[in-house]
């Protein structure tokens, strides 16, 4: 049976061979077709994935499902949903989220999709859910699949991730601090900042152009499109 993603309803679950990787050849991407919503009105579907040596559906139920962002606990009190409760933080002090948001191409032919059938939804434990319904902010890029994928595996699966080293850890904590410090100022001030809000953030330290221009915070996330992207984007339409 033949089955989209983009037409793909809760609890289907697809394969995608890796061929570009040389050292994940002969593995499989799994996608796990989940009930979160997202914000994004161009984009309805959410997935869990997994990388699996087979498509035994055995071995596809054991394998770890793959992070798709970390807040510690101070973040995860400022962007819980009411309705789920706050998971135990890990050893190194993180919260995770395993929900992937799906964007497009045009064309989704791309990779060799297999459809291995409909099954009931099993979520992963701990998993945290944040105000919006949403289990992960993190998108997975249609067109990147595999490259984006891997990439959360070794970081998080393997814990390749500079979060799991002292030095990293100490960082990461501390920049999640600062998030923290950033939502309380704007739940205090939000009334007396309305309409300045660009002025606002630069009060705070943050200049939201310039970072946009730069590509900061993004960089590193599965949602960033750079100017690079932009600019073949471009190219495109002036054709």
């Amino acid at each position: 049976m033949k089955k989209s993603l983009r037409r793909s309803e809760v609890g289907d679950v697809f394969a995608i061979p890796i061929t570009k990787n040389k050292k994940y050849q002969g593995k499989y991407i799994i996608l796990i077709r989940n009930n979160f919503h997202t914000i994004w009105e161009y984009c309805k579907r959410n997935f869990y994935v997994k990388i699996v040596d087979n498509l035994d559906m055995e071995t596809i139920w054991q394998a770890p499902y793959i992070k798709s962002s970390f807040k510690n606990i101070g973040l995860a009190k400022q962007d819980r949903h009411p309705n789920y409760d706050i998971p135990e933080v890990d050893k190194y002090g993180f919260i995770y989220a395993y929900s992937f948001e799906m964007f497009f191409s045009k064309k989704e032919d791309k990779y060799d999709l297999i459809y291995l059938g409909n099954f009931s939804l099993v979520h992963p434990e701990n998993e945290f859910v944040s105000i919006n319904g949403m289990s992960g902010e993190t998108s997975l890029l249609y067109t990147d699949i595999e490259k984006d994928a891997i990439r959360n595996y070794e970081e998080f699966v393997l814990k390749k991730s500079d979060i799991y080293t002292k030095e990293g850890n100490l960082k990461a904590h501390q920049a999640l601090d600062y998030d923290v410090f950033v939502y309380e100022q704007i739940e205090r001030d939000a009334e007396k900042w309305k309409g300045r809000e660009k002025e606002w953030l630069l009060s705070l330290g943050i200049d939201i152009d310039e970072e946009i221009r730069q590509g900061k915070h993004l960089k590193d996330s599965l949602t960033f499109v750079g100017p690079e992207e932009e600019r073949k984007t471009n190219k495109k339409k002036k054709k």
